[in-house]
């Protein structure tokens, strides 16, 4: 009866889906592929998320001054790589409106950073 399945049992000799007594290479190369496909997928979903994030700056550089609080932080990353004169001055205004504590502490330390890179 070795070898053939009897009425929902496994086969005798089967444990998940590897036979005891079955090579250790191919185990060993059971455990790597598994490891590799789960490392791609993580890669991947990171990958995904940095270009969801990079979009999501782009389209919301201009929403400094939005009702979103996120839209407003990726605006606030945007201005962060551009300092310039007309930078500084958005970012006066700005720390004078924004009405949320670490918004604005960001506002201030980004205004800070432009004020320097401009001196």
């Amino acid at each position: 009866m070795k070898g053939r399945a009897v009425a929902g049992r496994p086969m005798r000799g089967m444990h998940r889906g590897v036979r005891r007594g079955g090579s250790m290479e191919r185990q060993v190369e059971t455990v790597v592929r598994r490891r590799d496909y789960a490392l791609v997928g993580f890669l991947t979903g990171l990958m995904a998320g940095a270009v969801a994030w990079s979009t999501a700056q782009h389209a919301y550089r201009r929403d400094l001054f939005s009702r979103h609080p996120l839209r407003r932080f990726a605006a606030l990353g945007h201005l962060a790589g551009r300092p310039s004169v007309a930078t500084a001055h958005l970012l006066r205004e700005y720390v004078a409106w924004e009405r949320r504590p670490t918004l604005r502490a960001r506002g201030v330390r980004l205004l800070r950073d432009v004020e320097q890179a401009l001196a």
